[in-house]
């Protein structure tokens, strides 16, 4: 088997034409949403509800993707200077804020990787370490996603390991892999502030506060968030579904997997990825108890100067050099992606300058019980993430949440925005692996709904300890 000759199958990389339920809705949605902001954005003296209507207008195009969602994105360059709240000069400068330019850098790092075939050499050793046997092909397929999604997108990711997946298609424990690859590269963007979008939007979020979320701090949080919901999953799958595993070893893997070899310029993309990443992890220092690892922008006069975003571009620069980013890497990056996160943060800086945070808060704090609140967030997020994509819903709720209870719930949040495992139109991953024929609706909806009852659980219960936790670090 040689995998560079596989690929998805073509209905993979075509976009799904809607159904006309869903036409219904979008044209629906294109109408109501003005006709039910117009009343709020004609307050000329109150500018929280001209917030609330900008908001309201954005939401729901958002959930019935009326537009195109980077086309709502736009809405608040448009409508905000025209009702009187912010100037042009004033709302556009949040459309290119750092962790654009971090998500910028890091989507080019992946296309390097992915256009030297670093990933498929990382495929083929997986494969060939597992012998064929299908627990430890299920083991490191899942943790090969997990890995690889922390750096590439999670769409990214899934791709990269579609054709190997439609190699075991007609085993018995199929679905299993095929959902292994789906949730470990969900869960794997968990734990990056590149891994995922609503990662970085998070960032910049705190950014507009003059707060600053390092990679490390990231890290720290998430990533035991991430490990531990891997780890339930992989239990699940090995305990939960023993049965399925019950087979001899029928898969021969061939000597033409040791055939893979890295090229000169795939060594140098490597040699770059590492760099990066370790000048993301060592930027600021680390407090591990009573022993500190210094970061090396301590050593700068100006050590608050250079963010992650620096690190990114840096990477871009080594690779252009090198003559692997060229413009047409450029011309192929997700913008509409990026004027989503434009969006979003406009729509951030408006609910905090115009103190639509704190009227909400009180709202919140009126009519839901204080005990509740925190898993009511969570348990929306979650759920809407479900059908409308995790950027979209990050840009809903985590800026309410920030301006309402402050940092740790914009955290429980964004975090709970990534934690879709139950539909096939919940994420790519999912989406991916269903459409390929590889999973059953029925399955994915069994195994996921534990899942998200166990995410749940953990975005609601650990992540403040950790939150806490990193807190104390950092200040001690």
């Amino acid at each position: 088997m040689n995998l560079a000759s596989l690929q998805p199958p073509q209905h993979q990389q075509s976009k799904q034409q809607p159904s006309t339920a869903q036409r219904i809705l979008a044209r629906t949605g294109l109408v109501l949403a003005p006709i039910g902001a117009l009343p709020l954005l004609s307050q000329w003296d109150t500018p929280i509800a001209q917030v609330g209507g900008i908001l309201l207008w954005m939401v729901i195009w958002w959930l019935t993707q009326a537009v195109p969602l980077w086309l709502t994105a736009l809405l608040p360059i448009v409508v905000s200077p025209l009702v009187g709240l912010t100037k042009t000069s004033e709302i556009v400068i949040h459309y290119a804020r750092s962790p654009i330019f971090l998500f910028i850098g890091g989507f080019l790092l992946a296309q390097a990787l992915e256009q030297e075939n670093v990933h498929r050499w990382v495929v083929a050793h997986l494969l060939r370490w597992s012998r064929g046997y299908p627990r430890p092909l299920f083991l490191l397929l899942t943790g090969g996603a997990y890995l690889l999604s922390m750096w590439l997108s999670n769409t990214a990711t899934t791709l990269a390991l579609l054709p190997v997946l439609l190699v075991f298609r007609h085993e018995p424990y199929s679905w299993l892999l095929a959902l292994g690859v789906a949730y470990g590269a969900s869960l794997g963007g968990m734990a990056t502030l590149v891994g995922t979008p609503p990662n970085a939007f998070l960032a910049g979020l705190l950014e507009e506060q003059g707060i600053t979320l390092a990679f490390s701090d990231w890290l720290l949080l998430a990533f035991p968030v991430s490990l531990f919901l891997l780890g339930v999953w992989i239990v699940l799958a090995l305990v939960g579904f023993a049965r399925v595993w019950q087979v001899p070893k029928t898969v021969h893997l061939p000597d033409t997997m040791a055939s893979i070899q890295l090229s000169r310029r795939a060594r140098q993309v490597l040699l770059v990825f590492l760099l990066t990443v370790l000048l993301w992890i060592f930027r600021k220092s680390l407090v591990l108890g009573n022993f500190t690892i210094p970061g090396w922008s301590a050593w700068l006069p100006w050590s608050d100067y250079p963010d992650d975003a620096t690190v990114a571009i840096l990477a871009v620069l080594l690779l252009g050099m090198l003559g692997i980013v060229t413009t047409d890497a450029v011309r192929r990056l997700p913008w509409d992606a990026l004027l989503l996160f434009g969006g979003g943060f406009a729509l951030s800086y408006l609910i905090q300058e115009h103190d639509f945070g704190q009227w909400w808060r009180n709202q919140i704090e009126n009519w839901t019980p204080e005990e509740f609140r925190t898993g009511l967030w969570a348990a929306t997020t979650l759920i809407l993430t479900e059908f409308a994509s995790n950027t979209a819903t990050s840009a809903i709720f985590a800026p309410l949440a920030l301006s309402t209870a402050g940092i740790q719930l914009a955290v429980i949040v964004t975090l709970s925005a990534s934690g879709a495992f139950m539909l096939p139109i919940a994420t790519m991953p999912n989406l991916l692996v269903y459409s390929a024929g590889l999973v059953s609706w029925r399955q994915m909806i069994r195994a996921g709904l534990l899942m998200n009852c166990v995410a749940l659980i953990i975005n609601v219960n650990l992540v403040p300890v950790l939150f806490q936790w990193v807190m104390t670090t950092n200040n001690g």
